[in-house]
């Protein structure tokens, strides 16, 4: 009887608050006011995290957040960003340095992932974007012991840990004529509070 008991209260999870998700200060604010900022998202990957779900299983952590891309669109006299559902590529003309004329240029995403990481900057685990016919999502596992506290004076009602998650990408950009390479791009983090 007491191996069944045992087994029952290993495999007993429970699901943790997330209290507050908060953008770090490692990046630049998306803007979507004037005719560049549509140049500027569609170059870079203007995302946020939401909804995030704590399950915990003995020292073990799963942690769901919902991910969403945007562009910045102008309709009439109005600038708004809109979701995208395809946030893999894009593109978006700018002048030629020799003739003045307006080349295309094009982003290829070709790897896109969200990574956990420490106070020490050391990676507790990477999720590749996963979609269910709605809603992209990342799904991390993290230890216990990959956790800070939360010990800013300003912040102890957000949530009594936090772990940090930043969408890191492998990107290709290229026109017609040249291929510019692939480049490994860190975009903003997101912090990420809760209780267990």
């Amino acid at each position: 009887m007491k191996f069944v008991l045992i087994s029952i209260f290993l495999t007993f999870s429970i699901t943790g608050s997330a209290q507050e998700i908060i953008r770090l200060f490692d990046a630049k604010d998306a803007n979507c006011q004037k005719d560049y900022d549509i140049i500027r998202s569609k170059k870079a990957n203007v995302y946020t995290l939401s909804n995030p779900e704590i399950k915990i299983v003995e020292d073990d952590i799963k942690l769901k957040a919902n991910i969403d891309f945007y562009e910045c669109v102008k309709v009439g006299d109005q600038y708004f960003f809109q979701k995208l559902e395809q946030h893999t590529s894009a593109s978006y003309s700018i002048p030629d340095i020799n003739s003045g004329e307006l080349i295309t240029v094009y982003r290829h995403d070709k790897e896109k992932k969200v990574i956990a990481y420490t106070d020490n900057y050391v990676i507790a685990d990477h999720s590749q974007i996963h979609h269910d016919g709605q809603q992209s999502y990342v799904v991390l596992y993290l230890h216990k012991s990959d956790l800070a506290i939360n010990n800013f004076p300003n912040a102890q009602t957000k949530g009594d840990f936090y772990i940090d998650l930043m969408l890191q990408t492998i990107t290709n950009t290229y026109t017609d004529d040249i291929n510019l390479g692939y480049t490994l791009i860190g975009h903003g983090s997101f912090r990420i509070f809760f209780d267990i």
